[in-house]
This record gives C-alpha cells, structure tokens and sequence, in this order.
C-alpha cells in the first residue's frame, strides 16, 4: 500500500490520519495505548515535517494528496461576497419557515384550548364523555 504521508514514519502517519479523520488526541491515544502526549509528540512532528501550523492544515494537505487536486481557499472578494450574499439569503429563508411551522402549532394549539374552554362550557355539570 502506497503510504500518503512518506515523509513521516509509519506511526506518525496513522496518527495524522486518525487525527484528519475526527479523532480527538485522547481518542487516538486510547486506540493506540499511548499517551496523549506521544500523540501530541507524534503531532507536532507531522506539523513540523509538513511544515503546516495546525490539523486544519494537515486535513488539507491529506485531502489534496488522496484527491490528486490542490485546494485553496483564496477566494476574489466579489466571490466571498456572492456566497456570504447566498449563506444570508438560506439564513433567512430557513428562519421564515421556521416562524410559518411556529404560527402554525401555536394556531393549531390555540385552536384546541378554544375547543376544550367551549366543551367544557357546553357540558356545565354534565358529565359529558370528550372524543377527539
């Protein structure tokens, strides 16, 4: 099997990988029986090889190398504009519909308190059986 990080040795590269896959550093200590800081250790060293900062870095640059593309996310202004411009637009739309699916189980809710008060009217020392 052709091994994605060579730089790194064996074990350092599956703790990357577990890392890159949502692992926490406990997590993978457990897995491994090691100390969380032989995983920390294990870390630093792939960031430091790889010369990247932080796990964010090291996911990307594992994507890139399974997927053979590179990815940036240096985007022109007016990009970031138009998708933060369509982010606002879904924001607001889920948050209608939120208020329509609230308005409606509140009327539906008031709708069946009005009913009971009426029932319960009707009924004034009766005892009357209430089916729904």
């Amino acid at each position: 099997m052709e091994r994605i990080f060579p730089e790194l040795t064996a074990e350092c590269e599956r703790t990357a990988i577990m890392y890159c896959s949502g692992l926490e550093k406990k997590e993978i200590a457990d897995i491994k029986c090691r100390a969380t800081s032989t995983i920390v250790n294990q870390l630093r060293t792939a960031y430091e090889k790889l010369g990247i900062r932080n796990g964010r870095q090291l996911a990307i640059i594992l994507a890139e190398r399974l997927s053979g593309l590179h990815i940036t996310f240096d985007f022109s202004s007016t990009t970031r504009t138009v998708i933060a411009g369509c982010l606002l637009v879904l924001l607001i739309v889920n948050h209608n519909m939120d208020m329509r699916r609230q308005r409606l189980r509140s009327s539906r809710s008031n709708n069946n308190i009005e009913l009971i008060c009426r029932a319960k009217t009707i009924s004034r020392g009766r005892n009357i059986l209430l089916t729904a």
